[in-house]
């Protein structure tokens, strides 16, 4: 039987970056929140007969992409690293495995190289449908987090907290987690749901419609960003000298200022705005980024013609998000009549950025939702 599974992108509408820790890492504040742009993840496990020549102590795993770059690189893929670390810490555990062949199929959709987070929430995708599949042994959520800190500081946000539902369902058993927003801590790792009760939310992230803008000629990959960032505080500017010297209890004082007020952003009476949540957004990449690649803030400034407030970065680059106006979807209808309001809401994105080498997608804030979904790139995902 095969099981599918959605990979949702994340952006980080709060990122600051710290002192460098004894390993070379950064200590980051952050507030992940997961987008309904998704890629798909295809599960099949096949039992081998015991009389089968092929069988070995590990299961066979087939992987494929519609991706060639994923495809042609099938041992680093982070989906393939997942899958072998799960299974090797079940035989760690000596957990019993059954002779069985793996295939794994990834539908990518969600950008590379754009500071959303594909790669990492196809890892923890991977992890969380092996612990689901009753031919494959289970994991406690501690095992599981082990292993995703082990592929990257991104992976355990997708796995979620003990408490919650996994973000990453199968799509046949939605309804989706309530799991859409977490405070990172340490490499970005450790994990604090927002708000940190599923009790005090008053109101949840409501599910305004995005813009997500990429450049085809700037890809960034998260060390390249990180490698400007180390670069910039060996000849600080002026303004940037505190945030690059401050102490890191200095550092973690700040940023738990910060953590309390998008705490407060869903635990007050009213429903929170988006000037309210734009006022919070921030992301320490944005100096030192859009110098060195002029083509983030034309985004930017392009985005702003269509009434988006407060354009940024997500996570480490290259893609810049900003949240559509209420105005403009009200405008277009785009909450009533989405499939109407999809030619001219292109239209309108379109001639913005006619002059710029660009991919762009319409989706929204929160899960994934499996209706009225649409994939492609340059089309709207509602």
């Amino acid at each position: 039987m095969k099981h599918i599974y959605l990979s949702p992108a994340k952006t980080n509408l709060y990122l600051a970056i710290g002192p460098q820790q004894p390993d070379g890492y950064h200590t980051l504040a952050s507030c992940f929140s997961t987008l309904q742009l998704h890629d798909t993840l295809e599960l099949s496990i096949t039992p081998i007969s015991s009389s089968s020549s092929v069988q070995s102590n590990q299961p066979t795993i087939i992987f494929k992409c519609n991706h060639p770059a994923l495809q042609n690189e099938r041992e680093k893929n982070l989906v393939v690293r997942a899958a072998k670390a799960f299974l090797n810490t079940c035989q760690i555990s000596k957990l019993p495995i059954p002779p069985i062949s793996i295939i794994l199929t990834l539908k990518k959709i969600t950008p590379m190289q754009a500071g959303m987070g594909g790669g990492s929430s196809n890892a923890a995708t991977t992890l969380l449908a092996f612990n689901q599949h009753p031919d494959l042994p289970t994991l406690s959520h501690s095992q599981l987090i082990t292993i995703a800190q082990s592929l990257g500081a991104d992976v355990p946000f997708f796995i979620g907290p003990e408490t919650n539902a996994p973000i990453n369902t199968v799509i046949e058993k939605a309804p989706h987690s309530s799991h859409t927003l977490a405070w990172g801590s340490n490499r970005g790792d450790v994990l604090t749901p927002i708000p940190e009760s599923p009790s005090d939310i008053t109101h949840p992230l409501p599910n305004w419609p995005i813009l997500i803008v990429q450049p085809n000629t700037c890809k960034i990959s998260t060390p390249k960003a990180f490698q400007a960032w180390a670069m910039q505080k060996k000849t600080p500017c002026e303004q940037d000298k505190t945030s690059l010297n401050e102490s890191l209890d200095d550092f973690l004082n700040r940023t738990d200022h910060q953590r309390q007020q998008f705490q407060a952003l869903f635990t007050q009476t009213k429903p929170p705005s988006i000037q309210q949540l734009e006022a919070l957004i921030h992301n320490d990449f944005e100096s030192i980024l859009f110098p060195q690649y002029p083509i983030l803030q034309k985004i930017a400034e392009a985005m702003k013609t269509l009434g988006i407030q407060r354009p940024f970065l997500s996570g480490s680059g290259s893609a810049m998000i900003g949240i559509l106006p209420v105005t403009l979807c009200n405008a277009l209808q785009l909450e009533t009549e989405p499939t109407s309001s999809q030619t001219v809401l292109n239209h309108e994105i379109s001639s913005r950025f006619s002059s710029l080498d660009v991919q762009y997608w319409v989706s929204r804030l929160g899960n994934p939702d499996t209706e009225s979904l649409y994939k492609n790139p340059n089309t709207m995902i509602v």
